[in-house]
């Protein structure tokens, strides 16, 4: 199936922002964190919130630049394509202004482009968490100057959602 052929999903449930590198921990059945990512994943099955991610992340669960080299099974490809087919994932495509943002924050903050891409993304989908284990990602977080800087959520603490607060984000439209 492609994406073009899924109709766009824009829920009115909790959102929250999901990196590339969770995904990555649930397929590959990472510890510490893939119990808690499958977790979340099983919450939005029921419908208690939607999972928002950036198309890129289609991508990135290959496992980077050396993955193009792998061989892989058809049943690993279809594992792949399974987590990326519920209806609890909504899709945020990369464009033009959605690279002006990312460019915006690789230039302001000195962030690696994947991570910037995942950031613009939740801007744009207006989601007020990103959640992530990556550790260069909530480096970044920290020190970030943008205007419109997103709380990066560190695990565990994805166990405690959604009885955090989060900050009202600006319209970046």
């Amino acid at each position: 199936m492609f994406l073009k052929d899924k109709p766009a999903f824009r829920s009115k449930k909790e959102r929250v922002y999901v990196d590339a590198c969770c995904w990555v921990q649930v397929l590959a059945n990472q510890d510490p964190y893939a119990q808690t990512w499958k977790r979340l994943l099983q919450k939005a099955e029921k419908g208690e919130l939607t999972i928002v991610t950036s198309t890129l992340t289609l991508v990135e669960v290959q496992g980077g630049k050396a993955a193009a080299f792998i061989e892989r099974t058809e049943e690993e490809k279809a594992t792949v394509a399974r987590y990326f087919e519920h209806e609890c994932i909504e899709w945020v495509s990369l464009s033009y202004y959605l690279g002006v943002v990312v460019r915006d924050l690789v230039w302001d903050n000195r962030i690696q482009h994947e991570d910037a891409v995942h950031v613009a993304s939740a801007i744009q989908a207006k989601i007020p968490v990103i959640f992530t284990a990556d550790a260069r990602l909530i480096t970044h977080s920290e020190k970030a100057t943008n205007k419109n800087r997103i709380p990066i959520i560190k695990l565990p603490a994805v166990e405690e959602y959604p009885q955090m607060s989060f900050p009202q984000l600006p319209d970046v439209t």
